[in-house]
């Protein structure tokens, strides 16, 4: 079941004059997928999921490290002896940016004169410095956290990445 895109576009809202004429792709990086959604405006275009996410980076780290799924997760969440930045995981990393590129390019292939200008990224996977980083360096355009469009007061918070949606779909709520 595809995603409800309400929640980020009242993100996207909360910064409206900012949104107008551009395109933009919103990735939530779960636990077992990613889900890549488009908007082009006030306009949903299309969504699309992938088949990573952190999960895949637990399975790299329980290999790595000879542990079980559970420890694996306890590792990535504390950056465990710097292993999200091993080898392994890398390599989890470009697969995700490949795909998320794929996702840009078809959408630009196929959109008259308009072209994804802005990607904004949540869930807990947002969350991985090293994760980001990754994609922000081979992703064609300027890559943010979801926390960029929410209100001053919770910018910047812990956890903000993974909160994102809460709070826009808590602003959906005010606003009725």
């Amino acid at each position: 079941m595809r995603k409800k895109p309400l929640p980020r576009l009242k993100a996207c809202q909360r910064n409206w004059g900012n949104f107008r004429d551009r395109s933009v792709i919103f990735v939530d990086i779960g636990y077992s997928s990613v889900s890549a959604v488009l908007f082009s405006g006030t306009r949903f275009q299309a969504s699309k999921a992938i088949d990573l996410g952190c999960l895949d980076i637990d399975r790299a780290i329980a290999n790595l490290k000879g542990v079980d799924l559970h420890v694996a997760s306890t590792y990535r969440e504390a950056d465990f002896e710097g292993v999200l930045g091993s080898p392994e995981c890398m390599t989890i990393y470009g697969g995700l940016a490949v795909e998320i590129t794929k996702v840009i390019h078809f959408y630009n292939f196929n959109s008259t004169g308009k072209e994804v200008d802005g990607m904004y990224l949540l869930g807990g996977g947002a969350e991985i410095p090293q994760l980001a980083t990754a994609i922000a360096a081979a992703i064609p355009v300027k890559v943010d956290s979801i926390g960029a469009l929410l209100p001053g007061e919770v910018q910047g918070s812990i956890g903000m990445s993974s909160c994102g949606l809460a709070v826009a779909a808590l602003l959906e709520g005010e606003a009725v």
